[in-house]
């Protein structure tokens, strides 16, 4: 084959990637004509993989410069069209074909280069990852000029090293390089600031370098170092630079997780605003509507940016300017939330179904509408709706819903789920201990201890199971607690269990380990253990445990419940803020205003930091002195949020 009958050539710079590079190259090696690899010092079997894929490896000594690396990747290919990707991001191999119908249709232009999506997994592992999504220009035509600038977090441009014109490609590559692991493991930080020193003292720093920097320092969660240098970019730069949205973005973040709401309200509506067909400028409005407490306008805020993105995605790929998540995820998700607090349980199903239909492995919103569905239908009515949102059921989707339904207690699903799981070994020890005690089966208890590993130590669910045991069946189940090398923790834990036991614990013990007693508490009521869950409140009565109890019961719908215990804790007089807010809630839900605004009183005497409560007091309260009292003690504490225009309005 003629370098010119090559459609894409694929270019990488790589450095010690064995762990990811065979990954990559596998995901795209049925795609690309040519792989084009160089390699800046590896140490480990980097190249030795990458020789399996392809012939053209090659050495480059690295000099702290990215765009040096990269454009020496570009000189070797003889494709049509050039994709970069690093070691640490692959293709969806179901994608390839669509890829490359699309390379192969496309009129080259000059000067028009291509961006891709690129969905990062950011935290301790794939699974437990957040998901985020950018894009990136990583794909144009070959001999036209166009290469790499700036030594690190390197840019496009043409030959005369002007940016170029981006289009939005239907490519989508995924990335694990944020794993905390990785992150460790390639010290990415250090070594992106040495290269910032080097490039500050040769040439000085360009705007899009401030933005780079501010990245680096967000990452690493250094926000007051990100802030200055987003600030500083975004100064400095022209409006129509690729990146000043995303940094408009980040500076709205930061902004509001410094409680700096003004500032926030401002770039939004200096940048978003003119961009109200787009889902962003409304996602960030309802943002800070709902942190504000006023849920009426954020709700409808955030209604728009979903149904923006729904319009737009009927006329074009590009709905969003940031992230297609601002159209989708983010407003449903607040949405929930807002739901949530204002206990409307038709609109937690549905925005709950809508984010599933998203993203179907979301346990927390899988694990919500199952807490919903159960209250208000049928066992087969509830397998029925999980089953239209969890399409193509795996072995993992029935792994999950079994654990899901045995901590609702509800042994019928569990079982139904169960049944599908063919290789019994995959359920996990916690799991089989949980099953037995909702199925009161002492036996299978033990034959599940039986099965208890070394590196079962300290779960805190299999230490929970078998304390539980221990109070249901009188057997002392507890001398099997598993713990690892903390012995301290392993006395002190051990030694609780057994003044429970023995109804000998004391007021003490209780605040000393007040989380570990409710979550046994709560968890008894979760299993359906309410003999034991009567038997063990009488005993661990105290008002912080009533108090964590009435919210836990509250927010999981059980109202009766949270009411009757925090009657005891106003009786007591001992009653903390987030009891009042939830009564609050409570009766402005009910449509009895009101009646809510004492408890609004009495929680902004014990939390007078809860911005939040001074916007719901001045949106509820309907007598003129109170208004007026709080809005002058909001004005005195919150400076930034009386200068909001729909504060002032209030």
């Amino acid at each position: 084959m003629t370098h010119v009958e090559k459609l894409l050539s694929l270019c990488m710079i790589v450095k010690d990637e064995e762990e990811t590079i065979d990954r990559c190259l596998s995901s795209i090696s049925g795609l690309a004509d040519e792989i084009i690899i160089v390699d800046t010092g590896s140490t480990d079997l980097t190249k030795e993989i990458a020789y399996k894929y392809t012939e053209h490896v090659f050495d480059f000594k690295w000099s702290n410069d990215f765009s040096a690396a990269r454009n020496k990747s570009l000189s070797y290919a003889t494709g049509k069209w050039i994709l970069v990707l690093d070691a640490d991001e692959y293709l969806n191999t179901d994608d390839c074909e669509r890829f490359k119908k699309f390379i192969e249709n496309e009129q080259i232009e000059q000067n028009k280069v291509y961006s891709i999506s690129i969905i990062s997994y950011v935290g301790e592992s794939i699974r437990n990852a957040n998901v985020t999504e950018s894009t990136m220009v990583r794909l144009f035509p070959n001999n036209q000029g166009i290469h790499y600038f700036r030594p690190i977090h390197e840019q496009v441009v043409d030959a005369n090293g002007i940016l170029l014109s981006t289009t939005v490609s239907p490519i989508t590559v995924y990335h694990t390089g944020y794993l905390k692991d990785t992150v460790q493991k390639k010290d990415k930080h250090n070594r992106n600031q040495a290269i910032f020193s080097e490039l500050k003292q040769s040439s000085g720093f360009i705007p899009y370098d401030y933005f780079t920097i501010g990245n680096e320092y967000a990452t690493k969660g250094d926000y007051k170092k990100a802030l200055y240098s987003y600030e500083r970019a975004f100064k400095k730069a022209a409006p129509n630079n690729p990146w000043i949205l995303d940094c408009a973005s980040q500076m709205f973040t930061i902004y509001m997780k410094f409680n700096r709401v003004h500032d926030a309200w401002e770039i939004l509506h200096q940048v978003f605003s003119h961009y109200p067909d787009y889902p962003e400028y409304h996602a960030f409005k309802g943002s800070l509507y709902e942190y504000a407490g006023h849920y009426s306008l954020a709700k409808e805020s955030l209604l728009t940016a979903f149904h923006n993105a729904e319009a737009l995605s009927r006329k074009t790929d590009r709905f969003f300017l940031i992230n297609p998540s601002y159209g989708s995820i983010v407003p449903l998700s607040r949405l929930l939330k807002i739901a949530k607090v204002e206990q409307n349980k038709e609109e937690i199903v549905y925005y709950c179904i809508k984010i599933l239909q998203a993203n179907s492995h979301d346990f927390q919103t899988l694990n919500t509408l199952i807490t919903v569905l159960l209250l208000k239908e049928s066992e087969s009515a509830v397998i029925t709706t999980i089953n239209k949102i969890i399409i193509n059921q795996t072995q993992r989707d029935f792994i999950l819903l079994h654990k899901i339904f045995l901590s609702h207690g509800n042994k019928e699903i569990a079982k139904y789920y169960e049944n599908k799981i063919e290789n019994r070994s995959l359920i996990s020890i916690e799991d089989l201990l949980f099953s037995s005690i909702i199925n009161s089966s002492e036996q299978q208890f033990k034959e599940a201890l039986l099965k208890l590993q070394p590196d079962n130590a300290d779960n805190p669910k299999i230490n929970l199971a078998i304390m539980i045991a221990t109070l249901k069946w009188q057997n002392p189940f507890i001398d099997m607690l598993v713990y690892n090398e903390n012995q301290i923790k392993a006395e002190q834990q051990l030694s609780m269990y057994q003044k429970i036991i023995n109804n000998t614990i004391a007021q003490q013990d209780i605040v000393q380990n007040v989380t570990t007693v409710h979550t046994l508490l709560s968890t008894l009521f979760e299993l359906k253990q309410f003999d034991l869950f009567d038997i063990y409140i009488d005993q661990l009565n105290h008002p912080l445990v009533i108090s964590l109890l009435a919210n836990y019961f509250y927010h999981n719908f059980e109202t009766n419940l949270a009411v009757s215990f925090y009657n005891l804790l106003l009786e007591q007089n001992k009653m903390d803020d987030s009891g009042y807010i939830n009564l609050a809630h409570l009766h402005i839900n009910s449509g009895y205003s009101a009646d809510a605004v004492p408890f609004l009183e009495e929680a902004i005497k014990l939390n007078p930091n809860g911005h939040h409560l001074f916007s719901l007091m001045l949106i509820h309260a309907d007598n003129e002195d109170i208004r007026k009292r709080y809005r002058k003690q909001y004005t005195s504490l919150f400076a930034q949020h009386v200068k909001l225009p729909f504060i002032k309005q209030l």
